[in-house]
């Protein structure tokens, strides 16, 4: 006779929990801010277009796109897309794709206890 052994079953975000501790738990693990990418690039010489990036927060967060002053290469825009959810749509585009550029995009999460966290995206003409 042969015993089976009983597998554990890896608990995701996403499922449901049966006990509040361990729903607490999941919230507290989901971080503040999910940026789909943290880095986007185009070709040297390719079309001047902006690159998409979903942005989603947890409920009270409230997101702030930081502007650089000092000769930008890139610009940006932060569009709510869905405020209930915490849904942002981030644009990026270069000013130029003639020659390389580096730089980067920052986003100014405030939480809802007043701290806040520096998200940062980068951006390449390569």
């Amino acid at each position: 006779m042969q015993a089976t052994i009983p597998s554990a079953i890896p608990v995701s975000e996403s499922q449901e929990s049966s006990g509040p501790t361990s729903q607490g738990l999941l919230s507290w693990l989901k971080p503040w801010v999910r940026l789909d990418s943290r880095f986007t690039s185009w070709e040297e010489g390719e079309e001047v277009h902006s690159r998409k990036i979903l942005v989603r927060t947890r409920p009270g967060v409230q997101l702030d796109l930081l502007q650089e002053r000092d000769h930008p290469r890139f610009s940006a825009k932060l569009s709510k897309l869905d405020d209930a959810r915490g849904y942002y749509q981030l644009k990026v585009w270069p000013h130029s794709t003639r020659e390389f550029a580096q730089g980067e995009v920052r986003l100014l999460a405030t939480l809802p206890n007043g701290r806040e966290k520096l998200y940062k995206v980068q951006a390449c003409v390569d």
